[in-house]
């Protein structure tokens, strides 16, 4: 009997250490998945501008789709241009993406993501680029 209780104990507690070992496994390939999705999100350099009663800026919304990264972009010179909907390529905390034609923006984006900032440069097909730094946080319109 008391034989019969030690094996049942150590089967007990054999259960335990591989229960214990799978959840830490499912903890490190979840923090993984999570550290990659806080990428996504708003980021935006949009402000009304007093005094020429304008709205300024750009704001560029990252989401996870099922085919992999997407954005919204939106630029604003004054009037806030129409969206534009990109597939969006992230390596690491690299970010790039291209702005099709028609849009004035048409060119490409190259940036990183670090800190809670996107900084990067557009390339516009028209020649000229810009530099951006866009802050993680709520959209201009919410």
């Amino acid at each position: 009997m008391r034989l019969h209780q030690l094996i049942l104990r150590g089967s007990f507690m054999s259960l335990l250490i591989v229960l214990a070992m799978q959840c830490n496994a499912n903890q490190t390939k979840t923090g993984k998945t999570q550290n990659a999705l806080r990428l996504t999100g708003t980021y935006s350099d949009m402000y009304y501008n007093v005094q020429g009663g304008d709205v300024l800026g750009t704001e560029i919304r990252i989401v996870n789709t099922r085919k992999g990264f997407q954005g919204v972009i939106q630029f604003s010179e004054g009037a806030p241009e129409e969206l534009v909907v990109v597939d969006i390529q992230i390596k690491n905390n690299a970010v790039s993406f291209v702005v099709p034609e028609p849009s004035p923006y048409a060119g490409e984006f190259t940036g990183t993501i670090s800190d809670g900032i996107l900084r990067g440069e557009f390339r516009y097909k028209s020649g000229g680029s810009s530099k951006v730094e866009l802050k993680k946080g709520k959209s201009y319109w919410d």
